[in-house]
């Protein structure tokens, strides 16, 4: 039996493998936490819930376990000691407050376009405001890295992680790159995704239930385990996570160029979309007594809405990689109802991943579909339809936790790569429906047009922010 750890901003997702026997629990955080910035103690709350309620609620024991793959939210950073002591919250990749660093970067890093919420900007913010942290003995790590630290008092950073920062130097695999910005010495140090890096053995790891001597993998980011989970292993394969946001995840042959992937030889494109699921909460949140699941049912997905929606509620990464950028209808009239914005938000949404799906290089064979997002059949067929590519939702929707099950089972030898696949299942496919494909090509191509003919007024309005913000 093999668990994967899926530490979220919001909640800890766990899942035991057991060969075809799959085994959820869940642990929340406090509630209120802010999503932007929150404790080290209260993730690890949240782990230890969720590890109890697998106890608790499954047939799972303790002693079944054989070892464990982590993986977690990112852009995130948290700064500790190698002892495991947390001397600053964990501030996740929605905090924008190195919005200044990001524009900075742009100007000094050749081929740097991240934005406010990238590790290297956060990292950069952190060394201009709370210098302090820069010390022996304290290292900065992505939240995943931090509970793996606290599980096994192994300090490092993921080798899938490491390849998507700009101050890595994956040719000699190391940071002095940093030295320009900041002391390398701040970095962990970088190990292979799939390699044992230690045991359970802490305090922590006994407070979790769990009992000494498993060994633990690293794993990666959780888009990353989430590609492994959903069967993002072969080129043409593309992954769409989608919960608050998109990730899109495209397997490529390693190449130095694209992120490592989290197993050997292989590499991962992938861009990012900020407010996709956020859009749907967002909207739901101003019909609070409204059913948008029922409002759903009336939406038509083969007939194409003269609507036009920008998703940017929180300004967007790929592929305009804007900051200052904020969310659009264009198109409404008086008659104008919920279910034209449901549908309208929807197919924005699908718009933009099929832009991103256009940018990607290779070709893309199919697109497989996980995440809390994506379990609206109705906005998968709005996908297929937008893209002009098959959508399969997969069986197991908490992929990212089910890959790193499968990446401990990889790293122990249990598994190969290809045999890992067979141990996926697709619930349901979605193939394009073309009986009004010239209008929804006619509509992508204005929703394609509009951000740029908006990016000066963008930051026109972003100028006059504070003078508005406070008169008010």
């Amino acid at each position: 039996m093999f668990l994967g750890i899926d530490l979220g901003s919001s909640s800890v997702k766990v899942l035991a493998l057991s060969g075809n026997h799959r085994f959820h629990a869940k642990g929340a955080y406090p509630a209120h936490t802010n999503p932007y910035e929150h404790t080290a103690q209260a993730a690890e709350s949240a782990v230890r819930s969720a590890l109890n309620n697998l106890f608790q609620t499954t047939p799972v024991q303790p002693e079944d376990i054989q070892a464990i793959g982590l993986c977690g939210h990112g852009p995130s950073i948290i700064f500790a000691g190698q002892d495991g002591t947390a001397y600053s919250p964990i501030v996740t990749w929605q905090d924008k407050r190195a919005l200044e660093e990001s524009g900075q970067l742009r100007t000094q890093l050749p081929g740097f376009q991240k934005d406010g919420t990238s590790y290297e900007a956060k990292l950069c913010w952190f060394y201009r405001h709370q210098p302090a942290l820069f010390r022996p003995g304290i290292m900065a790590f992505y939240p995943k890295d931090y509970l793996l630290l606290r599980l096994c008092g192994t300090a490092m950073m993921d080798s899938s992680t490491a390849s998507t920062i700009a101050f890595y130097h994956r040719g000699r695999r190391d940071w002095a790159d940093c030295a320009p910005f900041f002391p390398p010495e701040i970095m962990p140090p970088v190990v292979p995704s799939w390699e044992q890096v230690g045991e359970t053995g802490t305090k922590f790891s006994r407070a979790c239930g769990l009992p000494d001597h498993i060994p633990v993998f690293p794993g990666g980011i959780d888009s990353f385990c989430e590609a492994v989970g959903a069967g993002g292993i072969r080129p043409g394969i593309v992954v769409d996570g989608s919960g608050t946001s998109t990730c899109l995840t495209a397997c490529l042959q390693q190449d130095g160029v694209h992120a490592e992937h989290v197993l050997p030889g292989l590499a991962l494109e992938t861009p990012m979309l900020s407010s996709t699921g956020a859009s749907y909460r967002w909207l739901s949140s101003l019909f609070p007594n409204v059913d948008l699941d029922g409002v759903q049912e009336q939406i038509d997905p083969a007939h194409p809405i003269n609507l036009i929606y920008l998703p940017y509620l929180s300004g967007e990464r790929s592929p305009v990689y804007d900051d200052r950028a904020t969310g659009v209808y264009l198109g409404l009239r008086p008659d104008t109802t919920l279910q034209a914005l449901l549908h309208g938000m929807m197919q924005g949404v699908a718009f933009a991943v099929a832009q991103n799906l256009d940018l990607m290089e290779g070709t893309v064979e199919k697109v497989r579909a996980v995440g809390g997002a994506n379990s609206s059949a109705l906005w998968l067929q709005i996908k297929a339809n937008a893209a002009g590519v098959c959508f399969e939702q997969m069986e197991e929707n908490d992929a990212a936790a089910f890959g790193c099950a499968l990446l401990a089972g990889y790293g122990m030898g249990t598994y190969s790569i290809p045999a890992l696949e067979e141990l996926l299942q697709v619930r349901r496919v979605f193939q394009p429906d073309s009986s009004h494909q010239a209008e929804y090509q006619a509509l992508y191509q204005l929703y394609q047009s509009l951000y740029p003919k908006l990016r000066d007024t963008y930051q026109a309005m972003y100028q006059l922010r504070p003078r508005l913000e406070g008169s008010n």
